[in-house]
């Protein structure tokens, strides 16, 4: 609040001027550097009822700490690359392999080799893989087994293409498997031969050159039975060439056609060499067509009055009469389209005027 004796401002404990002490007569305040203090400023409602209001509210109770997490569970320990499978389970599989005309699945187990026919489906594979090499051999009379005593080397020659090993037996035989790589990706078969048959298994020499000659030729003499076949094959269905066809009877004109187009000739000759002279998309002179459309007049008037096949002709005859007569800018409007059809028209009336009766 400000005193209205000498303007200064009361004191905010006691809400008295000091100039009360004088009289009214106070000394002059002192100027300071500090700044007017500042208006008050009004309270808001809202906050006049806040500070008004004394009424007793319940206090609400504090929100529970949320619980801590739960530790994670370890994590399982690691499963071993290749877990272990029963006692005398199969080591490994050569998929689709040819063993003479048959094709087997060559099954490996731990010093012996089962020679047994292809597992048809996943349920088949997944039995096989708890059978032993003795059980195996036994499900079908056709299945052999090679132990790892009867074998006295085993030479394999593996590439991307394909693969061969050849079992050299105590007995003198020989068994010589083969397989193409695209079926067995991700298999090495000389590693399996080797648990097969540990100590006796080496590489045999790859030999590409010999099996790319081999390849080429092959492929050679496939074309060359394919070629045989064909033409034997056209030459059994071939059948004898169709008779001639008969010489078309001679064209007899009417005597009364043929005396028009003997009266058309002469008038069609010049006709016909001045057609030929003018270009498709080209109009022709007109001076120089006015004395040849006019010979051709008096002809086609007689022709037309004989026969009514040579009124379309004559009409387009007295079309270029017309067009020959027009001053040289008028003929130059016209259309070039017409004046190309009125030629071909009389041009076709004349070639058949002028064709040998």
């Amino acid at each position: 609040m400000i005193c209205d004796r000498c303007g200064r401002l009361l004191n905010r404990a006691t809400g008295r001027c000091v100039c009360e002490a004088y009289g009214g007569n106070a000394p002059a305040p002192v100027a300071t550097t500090h700044p007017p203090p500042e208006a008050p400023r009004p309270v808001s409602a809202a906050a006049a009822f806040a500070v008004l209001d004394v009424s007793e509210r319940p206090v609400r109770p504090a929100r529970p700490a949320p619980p801590p997490p739960a530790p994670a569970p370890p994590p399982p320990p690691p499963l071993p690359s290749s877990a272990p499978g029963p006692l005398g389970a199969p080591v490994g599989t050569v998929s689709r392999v040819r063993m003479g005309r048959r094709r087997v699945d060559a099954v490996t187990y731990d010093n012996a080799l089962v020679l047994a026919g292809r597992a048809r489906g996943k349920k088949a594979a997944a039995a096989r893989a708890r059978l032993s090499a003795g059980q195996l051999a036994g499900l079908e009379e056709s299945n052999r087994l090679i132990p790892g005593s009867a074998v006295d080397e085993v030479l394999v020659r593996e590439d991307k293409v394909g693969g061969r090993a050849c079992l050299k037996l105590t007995s003198g035989e020989r068994v010589v498997l083969s397989w193409w790589g695209p079926h067995n990706r991700g298999v090495e078969a000389e590693n399996l031969l080797a648990d097969a048959f540990p100590g006796r298994v080496d590489q045999d020499d790859p030999a590409v050159v010999q099996r790319i000659f081999k390849a080429i030729a092959g492929l050679a003499l496939v074309v060359a039975v394919m070629v045989a076949v064909v033409f034997a094959a056209s030459s059994l269905l071939a059948s004898e060439p169709p008779p001639p066809a008969p010489p078309a009877p001679p064209v007899t004109v009417p005597p009364a056609e043929q005396a028009l187009r003997d009266q058309l000739g002469p008038a069609c000759g010049p006709w016909m060499a001045f057609a030929e002279g003018v270009a498709a998309a080209d109009r022709p002179n007109p001076a120089a067509l006015r004395p040849v459309v006019d010979g051709l007049r008096g002809p086609f008037d007689a022709a037309a009055a004989a026969s009514a096949d040579y009124t379309a002709a004559r009409d387009e005859v007295v079309y270029l009469q017309d067009y020959a007569r027009r001053p040289a800018d008028a003929a130059a409007r016209e259309s070039v389209s017409r004046v190309g059809y009125a030629i071909r028209q009389v041009s076709q009336a004349c070639a058949g005027a002028l064709s040998s009766s």
